[in-house]
């Protein structure tokens, strides 16, 4: 008596649509995914400077300061969580110059300063 052998397995069709399956969805989720990277680095860096505001404007009220008044980054660092490394994002350093004491400065513009890199995504 022959004993009946059952074949098993995936034709190669089957590997191919499922391998094309695949990469379509990679096509379409790998772009969507560094959009939204992007857009968070972007985020975190004006959060970051809004922080640097925040830390800027609590040191001059307790150091009687008026607008247009220098600040040194060791000034601020007590008023951050981390001090001015806490500012870092990934490996890019935030780089802190030129800060004053101003009411109307704009986070999205500070952002701009600090993390030059990251912003122009």
């Amino acid at each position: 008596m022959k004993k009946e052998m059952k074949k098993s397995g995936f034709t190669l069709v089957e590997i191919m649509i499922v391998v094309m399956i695949i990469g379509l969805l990679a096509a379409i989720g790998i772009p969507n995914f560094l959009t939204a990277r992007k857009n968070t680095l972007k985020k975190n860096a004006i959060n970051n400077a809004r922080q640097v505001i925040s830390a800027i404007d609590q040191y001059a009220m307790e150091a009687a300061l008026g607008n247009g008044k220098a600040v040194a980054n060791t000034d601020i660092n007590k008023y951050l969580k981390g001090g001015t490394f806490g500012l870092n994002i990934g490996a890019q350093t935030a780089i802190l110059t030129g800060l004053i004491t101003d009411d109307a400065r704009d986070a999205k513009a500070l952002a701009n300063s600090m993390y030059p890199d990251i912003m122009s995504l």
